[in-house]
C-alpha cells in the first residue's frame, strides 16, 4: 500500500461528495417481532445471504446480518428491516469499568492512563496536559485499541500538529466483545464521557468550549452521544469518521445516532456507506470520497469478511482525515452539488468549494436555498 492515500486520488480521479443539511433519517422503517420464549438463555448467531451481488460477497448491512442474543431476551437484526426487543439495562455494562483516558505527551510512547470513572481528574494534573491548549478526544471503533493503526495514525497527526492536548478514549475491553454488546454500550460510553466533561466544566478545570471530539466507526457514534449528553455546554465540534451503520439503521435499537444537533458543528467523512458505515447525511457537512462507498480505490475486492482487507474502505476515512492535517499534502475540496451524477456531468463546476477534513470551516453555511449536497474534487 502506498504511504499516502493521495496516491489513490491522483491515480483514480478522486471525487468526493458531501451533504450539507439536516439529517433526514434512515430510508426505511423497521417492523417488530417477538423473541421466541423457547430460545431464552441461549446465544446464537445466524446469517442470511439473500440475493447475491455479482462479486458473490456477503455485505453485512445490506443482506441481513442477523444477531440473536436470547439470554437477555434481545433479538437484533443488523439491517434496514428487522425486529428488536431491548433489555432494560445495557448488557455487560461492567466492561466499561475498565474504560480509560490516555493522555499523550511528545510521542505515542509517552503517555499516562486514568480510569474514566474514578481517576479522570488526574489527567488534568498530569504534566503532559497543557492547560492553555484545546483538547482533542479520539474515540476508537469496534475491536480497536490503543495500538491499532487507526488510533496511532490520527493521534500522531494531532501530535504533529502541536495545537492540542491529545487524549484517547479507550473502551477496548467492551469493544472487543460480540458486536451487539459494544453496539448497545455505545450510548453509555458517550454518557460517561459527557459526565466527565460536565464535571470538568463545572469545576472550572476544562471548559467544554475547548473540547474537540473525533471518532471512527462506533467511536463516531460514541462521540455523538457524548455531545448529546453534555449538560453544561455544547461541544464546539465533532468529527465522525465513517460512523458505524450496523445497528444504527434500526430506529428501535438505539435511542439515536450522531446528528447535527450533537455539537455546534458536526462534520462526517463517509467511505464505506451502506456496509460498515452510514450512507446518509448526519451532520452539518458530510463528505463522500469516491462516492462514499466501497470499493475505495486501492482496496481489494472479494475480501474475507471482517479481515483487514474487508475494512479497507471503512478505514480510508481516518486516513483521509489524518492526511488532511498534513500541510505538505494537497487539500481535498468540495463543490456544492445535488448529486454525484450532476457533478460528473459538470453541472456543479461553478458552485462553492469547501475543504474536507481537519480544516473544514466550522462556520460553513451552504450558499442559497436547497443546497444540501456537494461533490468533492481534488
Amino acid at each position: 500500500m502506498p504511504n499516502s492515500v493521495h496516491n489513490y486520488v491522483q491515480i483514480f480521479n478522486f471525487t468526493l461528495r458531501a451533504h450539507f443539511g439536516p439529517f433526514a433519517g434512515p430510508p426505511r422503517d423497521v417492523a417488530t417481532a417477538d423473541v421466541p420464549a423457547a430460545h431464552a438463555g441461549r446465544l446464537r448467531t445466524r446469517r442470511y445471504r439473500g440475493p447475491r451481488r455479482p462479486t458473490d460477497r456477503f455485505y453485512p448491512n445490506n443482506y441481513h446480518l442477523l444477531f440473536f442474543w436470547w439470554k437477555r431476551k434481545l433479538s437484533v437484526c443488523i439491517s434496514g428491516e428487522s425486529t428488536i426487543q431491548l433489555p432494560r439495562a445495557p448488557p455487560r455494562a461492567d466492561l466499561l469499568k475498565e474504560a480509560k483516558l490516555r493522555v499523550y505527551g511528545s510521542s505515542l510512547d509517552d503517555y499516562a492512563e486514568y480510569l474514566l470513572e474514578t481517576e479522570a481528574d488526574g489527567l488534568l494534573r498530569d504534566a503532559r496536559y497543557i492547560e492553555n491548549k484545546p483538547t482533542v478526544m479520539y474515540v476508537h471503533g469496534y475491536t480497536e485499541h490503543a495500538d491499532k493503526e487507526s488510533v496511532r495514525t490520527v493521534l500522531s497527526a494531532f501530535m504533529a500538529h502541536g495545537g492540542y492536548n491529545a487524549v484517547f478514549v479507550d473502551w477496548s475491553r467492551a469493544a472487543s466483545e460480540f458486536y451487539v454488546i459494544p453496539l448497545l454500550l455505545v450510548p453509555e460510553v458517550g454518557r460517561m464521557v459527557a459526565r466527565q466533561l460536565d464535571a470538568w466544566h463545572e469545576a472550572g478545570t476544562l471548559n467544554i468550549s475547548n473540547v474537540y471530539l473525533v471518532g471512527h466507526s462506533l467511536g463516531g457514534q460514541v462521540a455523538g452521544f457524548a455531545g448529546k449528553f453534555t449538560t453544561k455546554g455544547k461541544v464546539p465540534r465533532i468529527t465522525a469518521l465513517d460512523p458505524a451503520l450496523p445497528g444504527f439503521s434500526v430506529r428501535s435499537l438505539t435511542s439515536s445516532h450522531i446528528t447535527a444537533t450533537d455539537a455546534q458543528f458536526v462534520d462526517v467523512i463517509h467511505t464505506d456507506g451502506g456496509t460498515y458505515g452510514v450512507s446518509y447525511a448526519t451532520g452539518h457537512a458530510d463528505f463522500f470520497p469516491n462516492g462514499g462507498r466501497r470499493l475505495q480505490p486501492g482496496c481489494p475486492p472479494n475480501s474475507r469478511m471482517l479481515s483487514d482487507e474487508d475494512f479497507c474502505s471503512h478505514w480510508r476515512s481516518w486516513r483521509f482525515f489524518a492526511e488532511s492535517m498534513n500541510a505538505s499534502l494537497p487539500a481535498y475540496y468540495g463543490v456544492a452539488c445535488p448529486s454525484h451524477e450532476d457533478f460528473v456531468a459538470g453541472r456543479c463546476d461553478g458552485n462553492q468549494r469547501v475543504v474536507m477534513g481537519f480544516n473544514t470551516p466550522p462556520r460553513y453555511v451552504p450558499e442559497g436555498p436547497g443546497i444540501q449536497k456537494t461533490i468533492l474534487k481534488k
